[in-house]
């Protein structure tokens, strides 16, 4: 497949006075995209409005060369996986499945068939004739999986595919999303998880309140978020030896006392300054009790970011 997949071109969403997708411009061939967003970013709006399911309010959406008005056959070529869940309580996996493939074109015998050996491959073998209703939210995010990729669509649009799904089968399914990308597919994975993306691939999009921010490799990407200090809160017996003991070391721009008694550190180096916290505890003769990092969350990362690249 050569070209554009998927194009957006200055692509604007409003939910009336709010502003979901602001002004998008993106184009996306063949392969694997990481969309990667914190939570109300913006990216289901965007995936919405590639599936068709939404118009833009400015802006034009092509799909295949195309907007979704100049070609109603597009749904046959995408596959779609929603974020929420709204599984019909009383259909068994495949009957689900091969009502859709049904709608599609496909023969009853032929879409029973498709259906049953898709649910296969997802795992799904000794559940595929239960009630969906009766599934848990693991099997019913598969069978989710198995809708949007039955009929082996050129365009694959997943809203957080892998949530509430097992270490195990979150390998399957991404050997499953590479499988379909060796096949010449464009797939496009959502989701506020930057390991998640990264255990997928090396192609990112980055979004936020509604813009895209960043978009490229993923090198390029942690290159971007490198320069967003980084921050550690250390909590332990003897706080203020350890923020002197701390600011001794190179790497670390700052350690201040918060109101609660745990160290602040910033530093734009982590690789280095992890190291130096338990040096720096050994020589203030301190005890750490807990290590975290507030400052990794998506949201504080992306406000920085959109503030630079104003």
């Amino acid at each position: 497949m050569s070209g554009p997949v998927l194009e957006f071109a200055r692509v604007t969403r409003r939910f009336g006075a709010i502003v979901a997708v602001s002004d998008v411009t993106l184009s996306l061939g063949a392969g694997l995209v990481g969309m990667l967003g914190p939570n109300g970013a913006g990216k289901t709006t965007l995936l919405a409005m590639a599936a068709g399911l939404l118009k833009p309010s400015s802006g034009v959406v092509k799909v295949f060369g195309r907007t979704h008005e100049e070609d109603r056959g597009h749904g046959l070529r995408v596959g779609y996986v929603p974020d929420s869940d709204a599984l019909p309580a009383d259909d068994t996996p495949v009957e689900f499945v091969a009502f859709l493939l049904e709608c599609q074109g496909w023969t009853q015998e032929a879409a029973r068939k498709l259906a049953s050996d898709t649910l296969e491959r997802l795992g799904m073998g000794e559940a595929m004739g239960r009630r969906l209703g009766d599934l848990s939210r693991g099997q019913r995010q598969r069978v989710k999986l198995a809708q949007a990729i039955a009929h082996r669509p050129d365009l694959l649009l997943l809203d957080e595919p892998l949530n509430a799904l097992d270490p195990l089968t979150r390998i399957d399914v991404a050997n499953l999303l590479r499988d379909e990308v060796a096949r010449g597919a464009c797939v496009i994975v959502s989701s506020h998880i930057l390991q998640e993306v990264e255990a997928l691939t090396q192609d990112v999009v980055l979004v936020f309140h509604g813009r895209l921010v960043a978009c490229g490799p993923l090198p390029d990407i942690r290159a971007l978020l490198d320069r967003v200090p980084h921050q550690i809160r250390v909590t332990c017996d003897r706080p203020r030896d350890m923020a002197r003991e701390l600011m001794q070391h190179d790497a670390i721009a700052s350690a201040r006392i918060d109101p609660d008694g745990t160290v602040l550190v910033e530093t734009n180096r982590p690789d280095v300054a992890y190291p130096s916290i338990p040096l720096a505890a050994r020589s203030a003769g301190t005890l750490i009790t807990e290590l975290r990092s507030p400052g990794e969350d998506l949201q504080s990362i992306f406000q920085i970011l959109v503030g630079e690249l104003r």
